[in-house]
């Protein structure tokens, strides 16, 4: 298990690049959010999500928590603006048009993080899952956006909010959609493993109660559940 002041060390400078980032968007003239707003902007909200998710599997409470508030807060706000798409926005050039599934990073990732704060996958946990599943398929079905360019490494940003997507959608459909399917795999695995045959040749008490002549009597075996040929 890390240390907890590993986590306060390695999100110190997140947090004094976010100090002046989101200072930047509020009031940093020509790099005002309004006026520098794209998608790639999402990048500096989901490390919030994501040293939430770190600081909560360590243990620890109240640092992610805080992560978590911030990342939260200036999503939306983010989130408004590329939306409106003001007039002074630029636009991307086509061959940036992957970034725009970044969009689904966040709310992916942010729904991992909850839940790893609350414990569960809870109705905080999947609406922001359900958001980043909507984002998913208004994209999916605006195939022409995509096309008329080659392969590039812009493309990355689609495989990293895919990935996200796809690990939060494991979490919630082991948690909320087919929650007894482990304890039945750990219970039929325990029930083979617990059944032992008896050895002909042990002096043990247990053993010989259970043979006799060296042959394992049939209330052994249909113990076992062992299928039988027919």
């Amino acid at each position: 298990k890390l240390p907890p002041f590993l986590w306060y060390v390695l999100m110190a400078p997140i947090f004094f690049l976010e100090l002046k980032l989101y200072g930047q968007w509020m009031s940093g003239g020509k790099r005002r959010l309004s006026k520098v707003a794209n998608p790639s902007n999402h990048l500096s909200v989901i490390g919030n999500f994501v040293g939430a998710y770190l600081g909560a599997t360590m243990g620890l409470k109240e640092g992610p928590l805080f992560f978590f508030a911030v990342g939260l807060a200036h999503y939306t706000v983010l989130f408004v603006t590329l939306y409106q798409r003001l007039p002074t926005a630029q636009t991307l050039p086509k061959d940036l048009h992957p970034v725009f599934f970044l969009f689904v990073a966040g709310p992916s990732v942010g729904s991992m993080a909850w839940s790893k704060l609350s414990g569960s996958f809870d109705f905080g946990s999947r609406i922001i899952y359900f958001i980043a599943l909507f984002l998913y398929f208004s994209l999916a079905f605006r195939i022409h956006f995509f096309r008329g360019f080659k392969f590039s490494l812009t493309w990355w940003a689609y495989t990293f909010p895919m990935t996200g997507a796809a690990i939060a959608t494991i979490k919630y459909a082991d948690e909320d959609l087919f929650p007894n399917d482990y304890s039945i795999a750990i219970n039929t695995t325990k029930a083979k493993t617990e059944c032992k045959w008896p050895n002909p040749g042990s002096s043990n008490s247990d053993t010989k109660s259970d043979t006799k002549d060296g042959k394992v009597s049939e209330t052994t075996q249909d113990s076992c559940a062992f299928p039988r040929e027919k």
